[in-house]
């Protein structure tokens, strides 16, 4: 691993190299990212925006936790249905690659009939929070299918409000934090308002730019995660533990976070350093930069990459 750069104190860097040496592959967490079959209505769209569905509490290691019906139904399923619905007001040929846990693909199914829309049924369950690494599987199994950019959004989130800043700046990954003295600092057992360099929610990419092997390299890092994070990556007050995060925000495998430190760790430093991945943040804090998005900003155009600000 890396972490020798002011870029890497908040998320030291895992080459893929480097976890293809140390940290294995187990057919425990393989299952957990197999698909069993794919329903493809639109195979060729320019534009492809990967979802995962599943209902899993996010913040429960054991994976049997389901989450209350009403808010569910509210905040992620018909979030979706509404961005679904909402998918002709976003400029250019989009379709939705959406990933779904099997306890939910009946109702699915049955109730999505959008043209648009291509579903990839898993083979097992989430458990917790495993569920949300399978949108990144979309360059694994795009294949000879005419698709050129990702375009990673939540499902709750209203598409049409950060679909054109995602495509007019592609490929790009937004940095917006709160300014003043209480952005990024860390309070004692309170979450730490950890810096993040590409949102597991809200990025864009080419799929080709994608070096190697997703699901096998996030079971690598699930390894790292289980096995070695705790004893060889650089302490600081970011992976401190806290209730529910015994090595930090964010780095427990299947618990609410893990995504993201994948992206932040491993693939934000891959797209970077090809210049694949451009940096956004409001134009009126691009003066007084936060530290840690100096040093993305540095990293970013140390790598041939643009810095903008909107």
């Amino acid at each position: 691993m890396r972490a020798d750069l002011p870029i890497h104190y908040y998320n030291p860097e895992l080459p893929p190299e480097w976890l293809q040496q140390h940290c294995p592959v187990d057919p425990w967490y393989s299952r957990l990212l197999e698909i069993d079959y794919s329903i493809i209505r639109k195979p060729d769209s320019d534009i492809l925006i990967p979802v995962s569905l599943f209902d899993s509490n996010l913040h429960d290691h054991t994976g049997l936790t389901r989450n209350d019906p009403d808010h569910w139904h509210q905040k992620y399923y018909s979030s979706l249905l509404a961005n679904i619905g909402r998918l002709g007001e976003l400029n250019g040929d989009v379709a939705v690659e959406m990933f779904v846990d099997p306890l939910l693909a009946p109702m699915v199914l049955d109730s999505i009939t959008d043209d648009r829309v291509n579903f990839h049924v898993m083979k097992h369950t989430a458990v917790g929070a495993t569920g949300m690494f399978w949108r990144f599987l979309v360059s694994d199994i795009v294949g000879a299918r005419r698709c050129r950019a990702a375009v990673e959004m939540d499902i709750d989130m209203d598409w049409r409000d950060f679909f054109p800043m995602l495509t007019d700046y592609f490929p790009v990954s937004p940095v917006f934090y709160p300014r003043g003295e209480k952005a990024l600092r860390v309070y004692p057992g309170a979450e730490p308002q950890k810096y993040t360099p590409v949102c597991a929610g809200l990025f864009s990419y080419r799929m080709r730019d994608v070096s190697f092997n997703v699901a096998e390299m996030v079971c690598r890092y699930w390894n790292y995660c289980n096995n070695l994070l705790s004893v060889i990556e650089p302490k600081n007050e970011f992976n401190m533990p806290f209730t529910g995060h015994p090595c930090g925000f964010g780095n427990t495998w299947n618990f609410y976070g893990n995504d993201e430190r994948f992206l932040c760790k491993i693939l934000y430093y891959v797209l970077r350093r090809t210049a694949c991945l451009h940096f956004l943040m409001k134009r009126e804090d691009m003066d007084n930069p936060l530290e840690a998005e100096k040093a993305d900003m540095e990293f970013t155009r140390a790598h041939g990459g643009n810095v903008y600000g909107i």
